[in-house]
């Protein structure tokens, strides 16, 4: 999840303070990881995970531990055209060659974000410019991949998030 705290001495306390204490059931909630910078203004992003009790509820959540990493640099602020993606990825040696066969020579990867989990899949967080007239070449690629690969394009409230620490 993402979070704005003030930038001022003591508020990384009262941040885990109020985000570790009991849910609507009553259970406490486990922060499993957390991402802060300094930030030289009035506030800080924050992006922090955390265990749920049941599926319900992180189905809710916006899992966006993955976008620490780096901001994109583009002339214009935003890349033009850049499409972000959720891809369930399969855990196999060649996957990401088999991948990338099919989509870098078209299109530009613009973000490539994995952790090995040690699963069957896992999932990768990718950025890739598709210009507008490209779109449906573009959805005949996904449909040649989605045997192996799950795209779940991230959009609205998730991807305005996703700018805050990327863009």
């Amino acid at each position: 999840m993402a979070t704005q705290i003030p930038e001022r001495p003591g508020s990384f306390r009262d941040f885990v303070g109020a985000a570790t204490g009991p849910l609507d059931g009553g259970a406490d909630v486990s922060v499993t990881e957390f991402k802060y910078r300094y930030s030289a203004g009035q506030v800080a992003n924050i992006l922090w995970s955390a265990g749920v009790p049941d599926k319900a509820a992180a189905g809710a959540l916006v899992h966006l531990r993955h976008l620490v990493g780096g901001r994109a640099r583009a002339y214009t602020g935003e890349i033009p055209f850049e499409r972000v993606f959720q891809v369930q990825f399969p855990e196999r040696a060649g996957a990401l060659r088999n991948f990338l066969e099919v989509l870098s020579p078209a299109w530009n990867v613009t973000l490539f974000h994995y952790r090995q989990t040690g699963n069957s899949t896992s999932y990768v967080l990718l950025g890739i410019q598709v210009p507008p007239e490209a779109a449906s070449d573009f959805k005949r690629a996904q449909r040649k991949l989605r045997e192996e690969f799950t795209f779940e394009e991230i959009e609205g409230q998730a991807r305005e998030v996703f700018n805050m620490f990327i863009q």
